[in-house]
């Protein structure tokens, strides 16, 4: 039990009442509403950053990058979904090998077999690459994007338009002074199967070794600024270039949350194989991400713009620079509104930590020794901070579970198309939980021993992030820094004396660097993340607003502080959930496919939670909800099935050509085709545990497992040889499904309102043969 003198008591209390005086008495209306625009203005010049520039007309002069001229290109890339192994890649391909013929260069097809390190899929790709020579022998700079389409989507943003910019950035370095280094380019076939082409391209083709810096441009979206989210080690030179751009857009925090995520674009076939590179994606726009939305008509170009503005700019400096001598330390990077990219080396994220940290000391015992704070107080409000961060996520996630049951469509979006509404609604949800519950706080403890353990636990995570996070610590080191300076000011004989609108004035200076980065950072975060995930980012705001209380206090006012933006946060949910109907505009993605087990049966199958208007009469008054074992074996879970007619669809061929048994294992060797020419075909293995597999004589498989599966790609006529190992004695299943795209013409279009559902099997027919082995 800790016990304070009444004498102490007093001195607290005196110093307490001070402060809460000081801290919202002696300012009047005007000068609340003037810091409230003030906050209001820095979050709206913070976000500048993140708009693409101005698309130019093809008619642009001819020696710049043109978003107009690209887009002519892409209305041919795009003109129809074009996944591996599919006609219409074919004819993607040639298209872009005719346009690089008629710049005067020398493309090549790089026809490989690669299977993906990373996951369960192999396949035959045919990359495209050129070379446009420079004056001086060495390595060269790289440009690549993926010319292939998931089967659900046209691909015009996802990669269409970085095939496109490719073309016209080539265009004008092909028309203008040779560059000293070459310029590789690289269309990797495959990478929606699993990064095959990237894979290929690197582990076959003689180029792959020439190459100095690969840049690598990508879509998760069809909108907003061209992001540069990942590099390779050693990112000094790099970052140094990227700050020389017009436009960067770009930190280093995007790489450290990247490396915990299990995405993957070529970049990561890139640098396994030992290549530096830089890595940039617009993702705003996510509904169109591998949709039917897809289409070029859809995206903007002004994202377009900036790309190739980008991908010119830097290929002009690779291309001139020595890329013998590209490694340098990594730096910490981050994109300030009106500055620019600021950059420093990582080295010195734990030396600014301990500087910081030394600051924080300082206000603490300047503050203890004034009687203004507790220190147990102090750690025990550092405690508070994230309970309440975590209850005010907790509760905005709730809310948005509760939005999302009435609105069963948003299930199959990778998010929503309003979900503008949703994020301003939670964020204004957020600021007034977080204000009503540090007011009750407020009654328990001093205003500075809540400002002080919001400190203390910036300082803890400052420290944390400096030693496992370097990339990560510039987004605590620069709020945190302006804020104990005010403090420490503040809490001096000096500062103790300055009217209440100095002292508003002084903290909101301070304010400013935290608002400047974490505005823009919460809205890229918030696109990357999605609205379900909107909790996380909630989180982080809260963290934001603990270590801003001070200020939010001075502009405390009754309908301000809470009600005012649990109002409008009411208010603009209401709007989200009145907009995200289903329309023409947001259409309601479904899912159907047409299967044939052998050659005797065939079903609908769909995996949706209810059949809506358009599957219902397809599927019939028979439509049940079961397992399907015969195709998808013993673990399949239920989907909604129907029968459906025979339409004469081929099964794939499958011919034994070994089956031994030598000691314990026994070996297994196919000759797997598709006889309708399938772009895709899946191989399972069910019953027994596989140790090893091989395609194409290439192994398939890392480690030994139960019930293994595969997926390969584009299968030439005569297929291809699958050879697998096996306990021997155990009975088996080997089930192979090949699946084209499209539905029977016989099934009627989706109205306008729909679309086939992006993620998984929609919209295609797949057959089915089993052998079994005893």
């Amino acid at each position: 039990m800790t016990i304070i003198s009444s004498a102490s008591q007093a001195s607290m209390t005196a110093h307490h009442s001070t402060i809460e005086r000081d801290s919202a008495g002696g300012l009047r209306l005007p000068h609340v509403l003037g810091a409230l625009l003030a906050l209001a203005l820095l979050i709206v010049v913070s976000m500048r950053n993140l708009t693409p520039p101005a698309p130019l007309p093809a008619s642009a002069p001819a020696s710049v990058f043109s978003a107009g001229r690209a887009m002519l290109h892409l209305r041919h890339i795009a003109a129809a979904p074009h996944a591996t192994g599919t006609p219409e890649i074919a004819a993607v391909r040639a298209y872009l090998l005719a346009e690089l013929r008629a710049m005067g260069l020398q493309p090549e097809v790089q026809s490989a077999f690669a299977a993906a390190p990373d996951s369960d899929a192999a396949g035959y790709v045919k990359n495209i690459v050129v070379r446009l020579p420079g004056t001086v022998p060495g390595k060269a700079v790289m440009l690549s994007a993926h010319y292939d389409s998931v089967a659900s989507g046209f691909g015009a943003a996802d990669d269409g338009a970085s095939v496109a910019a490719i073309l016209e950035t080539l265009r004008i370095l092909a028309a203008g002074a040779p560059l000293r280094n070459d310029v590789i380019v690289l269309l990797s076939d495959g990478e929606e199967a699993g990064l095959l082409g990237a894979e290929a391209f690197v582990a076959a083709h003689p180029w792959a070794r020439q190459v100095g810096l690969a840049l690598n441009f990508e879509y998760r979206g069809n909108s907003g600024p061209m992001l540069m989210f990942e590099t390779s080690a050693g990112n000094g030179r790099l970052i140094e270039a990227f700050g020389g751009l017009k436009q960067p857009v770009g930190n280093s925090l995007m790489f450290e949350i990247y490396k915990l995520l299990p995405n993957d674009t070529d970049l990561s076939a890139f640098k396994r194989g030992g290549l530096a590179g830089m890595n940039f994606a617009a993702m705003e726009g996510p509904t169109a991400y591998h949709t039917q939305l897809d289409r070029p008509e859809m995206l903007n170009q002004a994202s377009l713009q900036h790309q190739g503005e980008i991908m010119l700019a830097l290929s002009r400096h690779f291309g001139g620079a020595d890329l013998g001598a590209l490694k340098q330390a990594d730096r910490i990077y981050f994109d300030v509104a009106g500055l620019g990219l600021v950059s420093y080396p990582a080295g010195a994220a734990l030396p600014l930590a301990g500087l910081t940290l030394v600051l924080f000391g300082i206000v603490l015992a300047r503050a203890v020794r004034s009687g203004t704070v507790r220190r147990r107080r102090v750690l025990l409000s550092a405690v508070l901070l994230p309970l309440v961060a975590l209850a005010v996520a907790l509760a905005c996630t709730l809310l948005w579970l509760a939005i999302s049951a009435t609105h069963p469509q948003y299930k199959g979006l990778m998010d929503m198309y309003n979900s503008h509404w949703y994020w301003m609604g939670f964020v204004a949800t957020a600021a007034g939980l977080f204000m009503a519950l540090q007011s009750w706080l407020l009654r328990r403890f001093a205003l500075m021993e809540l400002a002080l353990g919001a400190a203390t636990l910036w300082s803890g995570l400052l420290l944390i992030t400096a030693l496992m996070m370097p990339g990560a610590s510039f987004l605590l080191t620069w709020p945190l820094v302006p804020v104990l300076a005010a403090y420490a000011f503040l809490l001096s004989a000096r500062g103790r004396a300055i009217s209440a609108p100095k002292r508003l004035l002084v903290l909101l200076a301070a304010a400013t660097p935290g608002v400047m980065l974490f505005a823009p950072l919460l809205r890229i975060l918030l696109i990357a993340m999605t609205t379900r995930l909107a909790g996380v980012v909630v989180f982080l705001l809260v963290l934001l607003l603990g270590l801003m209380f001070p200020l939010l206090v001075m502009l405390k006012r009754r309908f301000l502080s809470v009600a005012l933006p649990l109002a409008a946060g009411a208010a603009l949910l209401a709007v989200g959930t009145a907009t995200g109907q289903v329309s023409a505009e947001q259409p309601n993605p479904n899912h159907l496919s047409y299967i044939v087990d052998g050659k005797s049966d065939a079903i609908w199958m769909s995996s949706d939670a209810a059949l809506d208007s358009w599957l219902k009469p397809i599927l019939g008054p028979a439509a049940t909800r079961r397992a399907l074992p015969e195709v998808f074996g013993a673990h399949a879970r239920p989907y909604w099935t129907a029968p459906a007619p025979l339409l004469g669809v081929d099964g794939p061929t499958l011919e034994l050509l070994q089956d031994e048994v030598v000691g314990d294992k026994r070996t297994v060797a196919m000759r797997i085709s598709s006889v309708r020419g399938a772009p895709e075909v899946k191989v399972i293995v069910e019953g027994t545990e596989v140790l090893s597999a091989s395609m194409h004589g290439q192994p398939v498989l890392k480690a030994k497992r139960e019930n293994w599966s595969m997926i390969a790609y584009g299968l030439p006529a005569e297929g291809t040889e699958v050879q697998f190992a096996v306990k021997a004695g155990r009975p088996f299943v080997l089930r192979v499904i090949d699946r084209s795209y499209g539905l029977p013409a016989s099934v009627p279009a989706r109205d306008k309102t729909m679309i086939a559902q992006p993620f998984g099997t929609s919209d295609s027919i797949r057959a089915v043969q089993a052998m079994s082995f005893q």
